[in-house]
């Protein structure tokens, strides 16, 4: 029996092969925080812009500064048979796992934390829930449905 070190490694290399043959590219959006307007003014009272009408912050005064990250991860509806076997609260038959890379667990916390949109498959998906296998080889991200207008398509 090979040593759990040479193990993992190999179920790395197993599970990237099978993410980059089987799976499906789509762009994560990354939030990197907000900037500044540099047309008007900042109110200090209510922290938005001076000018409720500025075309180029809304009237916000802040401007989302967003990134793109290119991720492949292995899409699967969650069945029933799938449903009982995850034991996370709050899924329902129809939503979403996507299988990906760990080193992709940063962008995925991100638009987890800044609610970001999925179109799959004509449904608007939001990450619900992202866990680590046991050998943090990779990570099963749950996508449950959304009501989010401003999405980024899958597929």
């Amino acid at each position: 029996m090979l040593p759990l070190k040479k193990q993992r490694s190999r179920i790395i290399t197993d599970e990237q092969n099978a993410i980059t043959n089987y799976g499906t590219t789509f762009v994560l959006l990354n939030h990197d925080g907000v900037t500044a307007c540099t047309v008007c003014h900042l109110d200090t009272t209510y922290n938005s812009s001076t000018d409720p009408l500025c075309s180029t912050c809304g009237g916000s005064y802040w401007i989302p500064a967003v990134s793109c990250h290119t991720i492949t991860g292995i899409i699967s509806h969650i069945d029933g048979s799938e449903l009982d076997l995850t034991k996370i609260g709050g899924l329902e038959i129809g939503d979403y796992k996507v299988k990906i890379m760990y080193t992709d667990l940063a962008y995925c916390e991100n638009a987890l934390n800044n609610r970001v949109a999925f179109n799959v498959d004509g449904s608007s998906m939001t990450i619900y829930k992202i866990t680590p296998t046991v050998l943090k080889t990779s990570l099963n991200v749950f996508m449950k449905k959304s009501d989010k207008q401003d999405e980024v398509a899958i597929r």
